[in-house]
């Protein structure tokens, strides 16, 4: 995962330790957004992400900055 916002990207090394600001946030709710008229089963939802480096919340939809 990379942060939209800063670019930070968390390294981790072989001992499955986290180099430099550590790893995300991960909120324990998600987002959901609410079906419209075209698409009226389809409810997406999305996990909030917090960067610890630049302390932003955000959603990880696989987008690049």
């Amino acid at each position: 995962m990379k942060c939209p916002h800063c670019g930070y990207e968390p390294v981790i090394n072989e001992f499955d330790y986290c180099e430099g600001a550590g790893r995300f946030f991960a909120f324990p709710i998600e987002m959901t957004q609410l079906p419209n008229n075209h698409y009226r089963n389809d409810v997406l939802r999305e996990a909030i992400h917090g960067c610890p480096r630049c302390g932003i919340v955000f959603m990880n939809m696989g987008y690049e900055p």
